[in-house]
């Protein structure tokens, strides 16, 4: 009777339920995200498909030029129109002297944070987070201090964009200038379910003090949901012969990773695989956060991204080039004397597959299978820039 129940309630199209699936909770924060991108130096723009990106309020909006200054150990984001190239975010202040990446401060920072400067007046400095998939914020603490006393204080709020309607996590609080210790807030509001498009923003002013003043801070989050690429691929030099890895940071939970090399022949991007490619290259980690290769060859050059997923979602990341330096035979960093000391043992031999030729034949610049006049002229240009970038 029961199973004849059973057959005759199929039979007439009732639905079965499906579980959807659950993602466990992660713990991420603004100090792991701006760790992920790094300090930015002279020139550099902010990483495209990154988790965390950094603004001013104004005149237009976005900081893209990392700058250093004299008497800085690490570069920031800077606003150009304000006065001594002030840095409006970064780098990472620690309560450890020997972590911190910036030697000169009011005083030593009770924790671990990121630093976010305001302008003089009215620019505010912005700090946006925008997940690439599907998550649900649970909890949030926001964690502040102000390192010196020239002004009045500092205002900080966090406040989530949910299709571009705005929720207030944490309301704007006056972190006022202590000698000691930091201010601690968590949100309310909570939980929210952020979708690709969906914003957090924490946003400090200088309290419309003109004075310059000195602003730290960390926001803790507990996601759950699909992945968030924090650190998105970067473009990486390698010297043939030698080794390189390509990196992705990301949050969540059991997340699984695989990489993809752009194939130029086919147009399609294909699974990289941990084997020994036809030009040397030695592969590892294909399938973990980190792609390591070894005895880099000359055609191992390209367009690399990773896919990033777990039950909950996928994320594909920007592509970043891998390309070598091809005039540094030893792997140093630089193209110098030491290099021109491999050339000229090359170009004494001229043919690759001469037995003594070293491996790879790394001086045929231009892979003609010979090293020669026209190999020296692209080496000549290489040894006047010094650096490989």
């Amino acid at each position: 009777m029961k199973l004849a129940a059973i057959v005759l309630c199929c039979a007439a199209g009732a639905s079965v339920a499906h579980a959807q699936p659950v993602c466990g909770s992660v713990s991420t924060s603004l100090l792991q995200g701006f760790r992920a991108i790094g300090n930015p130096g002279v020139g550099d723009t902010q990483p495209a498909g990154a988790a965390w990106t950094f603004r001013r309020s104004s005149p237009s909006g976005l900081l893209d030029v990392g700058y250093t200054i004299g008497g800085w150990s690490a570069g920031g984001w800077a606003n150009p129109d304000q006065p001594f190239g002030v840095p409006i975010v970064g780098p990472v202040y620690s309560n450890d002297p020997l972590q911190n990446q910036v030697n000169f401060y009011y005083r030593l920072p009770s924790f671990t944070s990121v630093f976010m400067h305001p302008g003089y007046g009215s620019i505010d400095s912005v700090a946006v987070f925008a997940p690439q998939s599907t998550v649900t914020l649970s909890a949030a603490t926001l964690r502040a201090e102000l390192l010196g006393g020239n002004s009045n204080g500092a205002v900080v709020s966090v406040v989530a964009e949910i299709s571009a309607i705005p929720t207030t996590l944490v309301m704007p609080t006056l972190v006022p200038y202590t000698t000691t210790g930091s201010m601690t807030m968590n949100a309310a509001n909570l939980p929210l379910t952020l979708h690709p498009g969906d914003r957090v923003y924490i946003r400090v002013s200088n309290n419309g003090d003109p004075a310059e003043d000195w602003f730290t801070c960390d926001l803790t989050m507990t996601i759950a949901g699909g992945p968030v690429v924090l650190g998105p691929p970067r473009e990486t030099i390698y010297c043939v012969g030698g080794r390189a890895t390509i990196r992705v940071d990301a949050a969540g939970s059991d997340l699984q990773f695989q990489w993809q090399r752009f194939d130029t022949g086919s147009g399609m991007w294909v699974n990289v695989q941990d084997i020994t490619y036809a030009d040397g290259t030695v592969v590892t980690g294909s399938q973990t956060a980190n792609l390591h290769g070894a005895g880099i060859g000359r055609y191992s050059a390209g367009d690399y991204r990773v896919v990033v997923s777990n039950s909950c979602g996928t994320v594909t990341t920007p592509a970043a080039s891998l390309h070598p330096c091809s005039s540094d035979f030893n792997c140093d960093g630089f193209v110098d004397d030491a290099d021109f000391s491999i050339f000229s043992v090359s170009y004494d031999l001229l043919i690759c597959e001469d037995p003594a030729m070293p491996a790879l034949c790394p001086c045929d610049i231009n892979n003609d299978g010979v090293v020669d006049d026209v190999d020296f002229t692209l080496f000549a240009v290489a040894y006047d820039r010094l650096l490989c970038s």
